[in-house]
């Protein structure tokens, strides 16, 4: 139970800190954006927030299957392999996305700014997520301890 209020929180925090990231950035691009794309207020930011926490939540889902599948035991050097892998590869994904909009309304801007407003959202979500598993690893390795008992047998013991 105690696991699944602690991934909550972090999840929690993660869609709070895009939210507010968002937030902001719309704000502050919203002159720039507003005499490219021509749009509704209240539109160009829900559907700037709508891109943002989405492309947040897609690469968490994108680098969840790329770790839990590539190894049971990762090292450290694997680890951060992986981490940079996974945001490569999510950032093209994130530019075949801009292209792909480009593509169906036939004016660049509109596949410009989606790719910037979702590869923002992506390492908006990135950078936290991945410093806050660097903390509860560190947090792991300091208050779990591995002793041998008498017989042989490693025994876990840990803080609560």
């Amino acid at each position: 139970m105690k696991e699944i209020n602690s991934r909550i929180r972090y999840l929690a925090f993660l869609i709070f800190w895009t939210l507010l990231i968002g937030g902001i950035s719309s704000v502050m691009l919203y002159p720039i954006n507003h005499f490219t794309l021509k749009i509704d207020i209240v539109f160009y930011y829900s559907l700037f927030i709508l891109a943002f926490v989405s492309s947040g939540i897609f690469y968490h889902i994108f680098y969840s299957v790329i770790i839990f599948g590539s190894a049971e035991n990762p090292s450290e050097k694997k680890e951060r392999f992986w981490d940079t892998l996974s945001i490569v590869i999510f950032s093209i994904i994130v530019l075949i996305f801009g292209i792909i909009v480009y593509l169906l309304s036939g004016i660049l801007a509109y596949g410009i700014v989606t790719f910037f407003v979702c590869l923002s959202g992506v390492y908006t979500w990135c950078l936290p997520m991945l410093d806050i598993k660097k903390l509860l690893k560190e947090r792991e390795q300091k208050y779990n301890k591995v002793f041998i008992d008498e017989n042989g047998h490693k025994r876990m013991w840990f803080k609560v």
